[in-house]
């Protein structure tokens, strides 16, 4: 089952880019959960998805890896994980990777002039303004809730399939 956090980041997408620019959507999973893809490429106009046996459980090591090879395919500005078990262990070493501007568990994103993005503190009492440095990309993880999941645009999304295998000791 596709979670709700998926299609909030979806339409937040949507919002950050208005009349231009693209929404690609990332999906790393097991050959098995491909039929989730019906649900996701409809609202993205590109669908990438890095399908592997290897990636039925999740093993931080091993989806950083799948990802990467996600990462190195895709030309994007802003990447929209959710703040989630699986998007706190994976992006904070993601940023860390690749030397990107990176902030967690964001409300609300102003793209207008660099990036802004919002984010509480104090049991949400206080609402926090960070501002990422300039960069050619930023990866924030986006809190559940933050975003409406209803009436995302629907576009004609098309769906590219990336086949890889993660496989072995990925410790070293």
């Amino acid at each position: 089952e596709v979670r709700d956090i998926t299609f909030e980041m979806l339409g937040e997408a949507h919002q950050l880019i208005g009349d231009g620019g693209e929404v690609i959507a990332l999906f790393l999973g097991d050959v098995s959960q491909k039929g989730l893809l019906e649900q996701i490429t409809p609202h993205a106009h590109r669908t990438v998805a890095y399908l592997d046996s290897n990636l039925k459980d999740f093993e931080p090591l091993r989806y950083q890896a799948a990802f990467a090879n996600l990462f190195e395919s895709v030309d994007c500005q802003l990447i929209l994980m959710g703040q989630t078990a699986f998007g706190m262990d994976l992006a904070p070493a993601i940023a860390a990777r690749w030397e990107i501007p990176f902030t967690t568990d964001v409300v609300d994103i102003d793209g207008a002039e660099g990036l802004i993005a919002i984010r509480q503190m104090y049991s949400g009492k206080v609402n926090a303004k960070v501002s990422l440095k300039p960069a050619d990309k930023w990866l924030v993880t986006v809190r559940a809730g933050a975003f409406p999941a209803e009436d995302i645009p629907t576009v004609s999304g098309e769906l590219q399939e990336i086949a890889g295998s993660v496989e072995g000791d990925l410790s070293a």
